[in-house]
């Protein structure tokens, strides 16, 4: 049982719903109907417990709700007014700090009035409800484009497995992962799970791309399962984050799949140990042969700065505790050159860390 007293909702001091009150019984039906703005969206969310009434109450009996909101992925929390976010689809003419004058405020003004939201230019996102939000330019043009890249999803003749098919797959995950990236790892894992398990990602872990799951800043924990059964040619751990996930990843591992290990830390800027690092990738190597074990960094590199060789002014010794991008990633060099036992091409000693400056003998440059 649900039940509305006296209920009034709002966003911004702008009341959406006014006065409400109702019972809606267990296990019946219930449709709510209105046009944008009537205040559908924002009754949901106040049954479900994500919006604070303005005054009345909302009582449910105790107990998981669940609740799918039709909401795009925009954080509405920010403090950006409607006629601000619209203009931000002039970016590409006048630039990120580019002057917004009377012509371009008229177009703003006039794609705000095509979508019958005269009167909410100076509100902020959240005072829209969601339909209202639906109708915002910037968000549905992205909505409208980020579907043309699920096609295959509802495409019955689409495969993987040839150069054109296995083309059209890779641009669709690297759309999701440039445009959207917090979206990729919901949308692209959907469509490879979506597809593998429809037995139409035959051949593309044999022939053409290889997709490598990644996954970092945790362990795959009770996902290691499903990670593993992917129709892909391997997976990404994070080791730096995790490194306890090691043993478990190699026991589930299915033969000929790739193992790639992150075991340079991508989120600080410190020099690694490479003596620790190294470990892990030995016992990889041992247990499913070098063929099959790739080093990299745990995360992507795009939370360190670029290159230290750039960095003229700072003190030598702080220096020598300081790895960039670039460095970690001659750092993932060395430690892959001598899990393969070419101790030439390790780092030197003098590269090193000052609390790790004298290196083990495995991973020592020969002398």
């Amino acid at each position: 049982m649900i039940t509305l007293s006296n209920l009034t909702l709002g966003y911004d001091r702008h009341p959406a719903v006014h006065h409400l009150d109702a019972e809606i019984a267990a296990g019946s039906l219930t449709a709510v109907v209105g046009p944008n703005g009537a205040g559908k969206s924002t009754l949901t969310r106040a049954i479900a417990g994500d919006l604070a009434p303005f005054s009345g109450r909302v009582e449910r009996a105790p107990g998981r709700l669940a609740w799918l909101p039709q909401q795009a992925e925009v954080d509405r929390s920010f403090p950006l007014a409607v006629e601000a976010f619209v203009a931000m689809g002039l970016w590409a003419e006048i630039g990120a700090f580019g002057r917004v004058g009377p012509r371009e405020r008229a177009r703003v003004a006039q794609a705000i009035a095509a979508v019958g939201l005269e009167g909410f230019e100076r509100r902020s996102l959240a005072a829209l409800s969601g339909g209202q939000m639906q109708r915002v330019p910037s968000i549905t043009d992205k909505a409208a484009w980020a579907l043309g890249h699920t096609k295959a999803l509802e495409d019955p003749a689409f495969r993987t497995g040839t150069e054109e098919t296995d083309r059209a797959f890779l641009r669709d995950l690297i759309a999701f992962y440039v445009v959207f990236e917090g979206m990729w790892f919901y949308t692209g894992f959907a469509q490879i799970l979506s597809l593998g398990r429809r037995n139409r990602m035959v051949g593309i872990a044999k022939a053409g791309p290889k997709l490598l799951v990644t996954s970092y800043f945790g362990a795959l924990g009770p996902n290691l399962d499903l990670a593993a059964k992917l129709p892909v040619a391997g997976l990404h751990i994070d080791l730096v984050r995790a490194p306890d996930q090691l043993d478990a990843v190699l026991d589930a591992l299915p033969a000929g799949k790739l193992l790639s290990l992150g075991v340079i830390d991508g989120r600080n800027i410190w020099r690694a140990n490479l003596d620790a690092a190294l470990a892990p990738v030995a016992r990889a190597v041992a247990r499913l042969g070098a063929e099959r074990v790739e080093v990299a960094p745990s995360c992507s590199l795009l939370h360190t700065p670029y290159d230290l060789d750039l960095e003229t002014g700072l003190d030598a010794e702080l220096r020598g505790w300081l790895a960039f991008a670039h460095q970690k990633l001659d750092e993932t060099d060395a430690i892959a050159a001598a899990a393969r036992g070419e101790r030439d091409s390790v780092a030197a000693p003098s590269r090193r860390p000052r609390r790790f400056a004298t290196p083990a003998p495995s991973i020592a440059r020969a002398g």
